[in-house]
């Protein structure tokens, strides 16, 4: 899509109301959620649906904005219903609704093309900001799963440092070594390893995909390799 043709879609989202279907198997929560949309200026309810079936077909049928999505349906797995909506319908954003705040809900239903995450307790101020996020492209996480994904991304510095402590200076130079991307072939100074050794770290890099030390876990990963090679 071209620049323009993306202005023009974006003027055009902004002059009417957002248009939400809401899937969740809970009638008194869907209503609730209903009646609170529909009063609300910029927001109209445009559908509902209590199964995987129900949602696919309403989606189809009444194209809406954004998707109000509980994870756990009686009829399938909300995840791969999830797929199966951006791929009936790619214009519609997904907003995962669940009452689980576990960081393993929130990393699939991203990873399965959701824009947004929320607790299905949050206030309604919440589920607004989400949804009038998730509607201008933008991602939408509560606070809570947002500070534990920030939380696994960017581990504990103090924890790194105690383990680089720990090192022998035989390992701590291995590390650095291992830190900069270095290859067993294309150094001597790791020339002592044995294949096993080699092996070990070649699997713990692939584990780690492959980087160095700015990225998830990845300082972890290292320390343990460089304690493989002594």
């Amino acid at each position: 899509m071209d620049e323009v043709e993306q202005l023009k879609r974006d003027a055009r989202r902004c002059k009417k109301k957002i248009r939400v279907l809401v899937v969740d198997d809970h009638p008194f929560f869907r209503s609730g959620i209903v009646e609170w949309i529909n009063r609300h200026p910029t927001l109209t309810c445009c559908g509902e649906a209590d199964t995987v079936a129900a949602a696919r077909s309403a989606a189809a049928r009444l194209r809406p904005d954004i998707v109000l999505l509980d994870l756990r349906l009686p009829d399938g797995d909300g995840l791969e219903l999830i797929r199966d909506l951006l791929e009936d319908c790619p214009d519609v954003r997904v907003i995962a609704l669940s009452q689980y705040d576990e960081i393993t809900y929130a990393h699939r239903a991203l990873q399965a093309g959701a824009r947004g995450y929320i607790m299905k307790s949050a206030a309604t101020d919440a589920v607004l900001a989400a949804i009038e996020a998730v509607f201008h492209g933008e991602v939408y996480l509560s606070r809570a799963v947002a500070a534990r994904l920030t939380h696994n991304l960017f581990p504990d510095p103090a924890s790194i440092v105690s383990d680089l402590t720990r090192l022998s200076d035989r390992e701590l130079e291995v590390f650095q070594m291992l830190g900069a991307g270095c290859r067993r072939q294309n150094s001597r100074d790791l020339s002592g390893a044995s294949e096993g050794e080699a092996s070990r770290l070649r699997r713990q890099r692939a584990a780690s995909g492959g980087n160095s030390l700015g990225r998830k876990g990845s300082a972890g990963h290292t320390v343990e390799a460089a304690r493989a090679w002594r």
